[in-house]
């Protein structure tokens, strides 16, 4: 009984752990780089170019859960049960939260951190935040899933850096920004406001 206890109050710390820097992750995102049609690495990276693509018809929450239902179901194919309970957690608070997120913090709150602060400033807090995220939720166990799939796929059958390809693939991401179509505020942005964009 004494160990049962021990175990369930383990998880209750690490799942607490994994939410909060989750939350700080998608607070990363919320606050200071989808106000400002910015684009990181990763699956979010590309839900990001999806929802300015498509002027939030479809939001960043929703083409995240998608992307990473299907690499989850692609990495259960190939690589066996290599992902457990709090990859799937994680991918699905994270989903939630970039959907609830925006609709409950009010706009103008939103607007003082975002459009006030400028670019640059939102570019090195939003990264800060979203990489202090997931370090806090990779310490615990936790993953978001993610191109980190497709990574394991491939270094199952191909001897190359992990950290490399990760690498490219973010480089990749990122830099498809500047040729997708990017509304913001129902406008649709200039060629030169898309380079800042992608520089930042």
């Amino acid at each position: 009984m004494k160990l049962d206890k021990k175990t369930f109050f383990r998880g209750v710390k690490e799942y607490g752990l994994i939410s909060l820097g989750l939350l700080a992750y998608v607070a990363g995102w919320v606050f200071f780089l989808l106000p400002n049609n910015m684009v990181g690495g990763g699956v979010s990276g590309i839900s990001a170019i999806v929802q300015y693509a498509t002027n939030g018809m479809i939001p960043m929450g929703v083409g995240y859960l998608v992307l990473n239902a299907i690499l989850l179901t692609v990495g259960f194919i190939v690589l066996g049960k290599a992902f457990g309970a709090k990859t799937v957690y994680a991918v699905l608070f994270t989903s939630a939260m970039l959907n609830l997120l925006p609709n409950v913090v009010p706009a103008d709150l939103i607007h003082q951190f975002s459009t006030v602060n400028g670019p640059m400033l939102c570019t090195i807090l939003g990264g800060a935040l979203a990489g202090v995220g997931i370090g806090v939720s990779m310490s615990q166990g936790g993953s978001t899933g993610g191109t980190d799939i497709i990574v394991l796929i491939v270094t199952k059958y191909r001897n190359v850096s992990p950290g490399r390809m990760i690498m490219w693939i973010d480089f990749l991401i990122i830099a498809s920004s500047f040729f997708c179509p990017s509304y913001a505020d129902g406008v649709l942005l200039e060629g030169s406001e898309k380079l800042a964009k992608t520089v930042y």
